[in-house]
This record gives C-alpha cells, structure tokens and sequence, in this order.
C-alpha cells in the first residue's frame, strides 16, 4: 500500500461524523454540509485522494438545502462520495475498507461497538481527530486549519468541477430509426370465419377465470408459508436484523448506568431509558421495524450524552489544575504583588465555573485554560523579581508599606539603625 493520502490508500472519511462537528453537542442544531465540503476542498488542493461514505439517513437531518447539495454530490461524484443502504450505518463500510489495507479514517468516532470484529480500531492510531473552532476547520494530524467562509454553492460547484460527472457531455442514446414494412398491407378478408356455437363461445369465456382461479389455489398452497414469512418481514421487520441493533443498544444502555448524573445529565438520562423502555417493548411484542426504528433513536442520543461526558472529564480535568495553579500563585503572593493579574485570573474563574453549571463543558474548558495561564503568569513575575538590598534607603519603607507580609520562600528583609558613637 501507498502512502496515507496517494491514489491506492485514499483517506477515508466519516461524512456523517464530519458534519456534527459544527454542532455542540446536546445543542439540538442539525447536522452542517459546510465542514465536510470545505474538507474535500482543501484534500483536493493539497492532492491527496479520498473516499466518503455517508450514512443513509444524514440526508433527513440536514436543512433542505443541504440535502439538495448532498443529493447532488452524491448522483454526480461517485468517485469521492457514496451512501451506505439503508438502516445501515456507514462505519461497517469505512471500517472493512481500512482493514483491506492500511487506511485512516478521518472521524471523531471511535466505533466501540465494533472493536471485538476490528481490534486495531482501539489504538486509535488509524483514527484522525478533528474539530470546528472558531468557525475554522481544524485536523491537527494533516496540519489543517481552514477557516469556513465560502459559501456551499461555491464549494459545490468547485467541487463537481474535479470530479463531476457531466451528464451534458454523457453520449445520448442513438434514435432508433422507424421500422418500414415494404409488404404490402394485408388486405381484408372476404371468406367469412364461422362462428362458434353460442354455448362454445360461453365456456371460452369462463374457462380463462377457471384456470387463474386453480393457478393461485396451487401457489397459495406451495408457496404460502414462504410468501406469509416474506410479507410478515415486510410489514414487521426482521427479528435477525433488529437483534444486532439491540445489542448494540444493550451495550450503550450499560455504560449509559455509569454515567454521573449530576451537571444537568439528569435529564437527559431519563429521557435516554425512556427510549430504551419503549423499544424493548416494541421488541417484546413482536413489532421488529418499529423496535428497530427506536433502538436507532436511542442510540443516537448516546452518541450525544457520551460526546458531552467526555467535554465533561476534559473540562472537570482543567478545573482541577486551575486551582492548584491559584494555590501556587496566592502563596507566592500574587494578591498583593499582582494585583491586576490576579483580578483577572479570578474574572476568568468565575466565568468558567458559570459555563460548567450551564453545562457548556466547552466554553468552561476555554476559560479555565485561559485563567490558569493568568495564574501562571503572575506567579512567574513574581520568582523573577530580584530581592531588595539591604543598602537601598527605600528597602524599609517598601517592608513597612507590605503590612509586615514576606513572600513565602523569601528571607524576610528588616532595616536595623545602628547607634552613632
């Protein structure tokens, strides 16, 4: 295999996934068309190959005019760009793609569900992260940083400019030329037909309903079990199919018990096991599609609940070095020596432990890292400070003005006057 990225090893991408990526998570906005286009944009200027696999149903939760584009890309650019069928996810497809080679996928996903069948996907090493931040589009593995200020006409069309099918240019099909008859038409017939006998022409007609009524007797008689089986699939669903769906839930339904509640995931875990109540009991009585249906609902709120915990352990991480940082700093003496650093770093604080009781985990990782850098940056001013000398005639009233307080680590300075002889 190539090189990550050359024509035989094409990065393969997550289309579903990417588009998520502008959206906060627990915010309730759909899905986005304009990071994964602005991702194929940048991939095609730096000339790298790549493969796209969407997922059946992203088409129904993008606005109409993304959907209309994603139709379009999709009709057009089969070379990048294809679906997977429907109730079937796409990361099977982007997973046993990679295992044929050494592929990455560019996905925030890290497919849980499918490490017993892929074990090389727990690493991660074959996994690029990637994210949206400050309305820029940020892969810190391929080292891209693209800011989404075009539009997704621009894009679009840019985009079928390379690997568009034209369907102008498509050859059309050949007229057929009209079938010309050089015989002569036939002419009428002057011998008359006898005709049949009243009671003849009677049964003719009789016979034919006669012989489509026993045709269907003989197939509702061998092929009525298979034809029952095949219409009971129809309208309720396979019960193979439903299965490995539900077992994929059980597992999200399992980690979903050991999730804290507290931090506003209350809410959000009782309405996860409603979901799962209702499709069990859809599974229960028989109803596979319908139980199907809500196993999928249910397992798409998991994916958000588990999205949030993990902002959630990130942030709650920060915190804790935030105040250690404060700690070092007010016992270097940071209130009174840097007075203005220290209002700062507290402004920060203040407003980070207000995102994390509003439950924007990302917005409290941002501030927190912002206030410990501030605490940092005070007590580094401080250790850099040379001590005052014992000649300088400033020395004691500087000690006076402090209120008798020394900076811990620091020999205390006091002025000693000495008697004149």
């Amino acid at each position: 295999m190539g090189r990550p990225g050359s024509s035989d090893n094409p990065y393969l991408i997550d289309g579903s996934n990417v588009c998520y990526w502008n959206s906060p998570s627990g915010s309730g906005e759909p899905p986005a068309l304009l990071p994964l286009l602005t991702l194929f944009d940048t991939l095609d200027q730096r000339g790298l190959s790549y493969l796209c696999c969407v997922d059946a149903n992203l088409r129904y939760r993008l606005t109409p005019a993304d959907a209309t584009t994603l139709q379009t890309l999709l009709a057009r650019c089969q070379s990048i760009c294809g679906e997977a069928p429907g109730r079937t996810r796409a990361d099977l497809f982007l997973l046993q793609r990679a295992s044929a080679g050494e592929g990455m996928i560019i996905t925030n996903d890290r497919f849980r569900e499918h490490l017993p069948q892929y074990p090389w996907a727990a690493s991660g090493d074959r996994l690029i992260k990637g994210t949206v931040i400050g309305n820029n589009l940020q892969i810190e593995s391929l080292s891209i940083c693209v800011p989404l200020d075009r539009s997704i006409d621009t894009l679009r069309e840019q985009i079928l400019s390379r690997h568009g099918r034209n369907r102008e240019n498509e050859p059309s099909p050949k007229p057929k030329a009209p079938k010309t008859d050089s015989a002569a038409p036939p002419q009428p017939s002057l011998v008359r037909t006898p005709a049949l006998p009243r009671n003849a022409a009677w049964r003719m007609r009789m016979l034919k309903p006669a012989i489509l009524i026993v045709l269907l007797t003989l197939a509702s008689l061998l092929w009525g079990s298979a034809i029952q089986a095949k219409v009971a699939t129809l309208i309720w669903g396979s019960k193979a199919r439903t299965e490995i769906v539900r077992r994929e839930a059980t597992s999200a339904f399992q980690r979903l018990r050991k999730i804290d509640r507290r931090d506003g995931f209350e809410s959000r875990l009782s309405e996860a096991q409603w979901l799962w109540r209702d499709a069990e009991i859809s599974f229960r009585q028989g109803e596979f599609r319908e139980s199907e249906s809500r196993y999928q609902r249910f397992l798409e709120h998991c994916d958000s609940i588990f999205k949030t915990e993990e902002e959630r352990a990130t942030a709650r991480q920060v915190m804790q070095q935030l105040a250690k940082a404060r700690t070092v700093a007010m016992k270097a003496g940071a209130p009174d020596q840097t007075a203005d650093h220290w209002r700062a770093a507290d402004e920060l604080k203040k407003q980070a432990e207000a995102a994390w009781q509003k439950g924007d985990f990302r917005a409290a990782y941002q501030l927190g890292l912002q206030a410990q850098k501030v605490y940092q940056d005070a007590a580094t001013e401080i250790a850099s400070r040379p001590l005052p000398s014992l000649g300088d005639p400033n020395s004691k009233a500087e000690t006076e003005n402090q209120d008798d307080k020394t900076v811990p680590g620091r020999p205390r300075l006091v002025a000693i006057d000495t008697p004149s002889s």
